[in-house]
């Protein structure tokens, strides 16, 4: 399954790497589930809630996940909000 947002294309194991990266800053997290687009950001949803992602750390996911370093790691994670 590939998502197109902006003329961008995103293989589902992107959101899968990104939110196996999150959970592993913020266990809470969880396992990946969906995903919705808004605006410049997706909205990914695990078993245990959402996390809003600006669309630009997807690029560089699937770039180079080297790119997102821990610290942009840690603070996606604290945006986490349980369901």
């Amino acid at each position: 399954m590939i998502t197109y947002f902006c003329g961008m294309k995103f293989p589902i194991f992107i959101f899968h790497e990104l939110i196996i990266r999150l959970d592993q800053a913020n266990p809470q997290i969880g396992r990946y589930r969906s995903h919705t687009s808004q605006n410049e950001a997706f909205i990914l949803l695990t078993e245990k809630g959402s996390v809003i992602i600006p669309e630009h750390f997807l690029e560089m996911q699937f770039q180079d996940p080297n790119l997102i370093n821990e610290v942009e790691i840690a603070i996606l994670a604290k945006n986490f909000r349980m369901s």
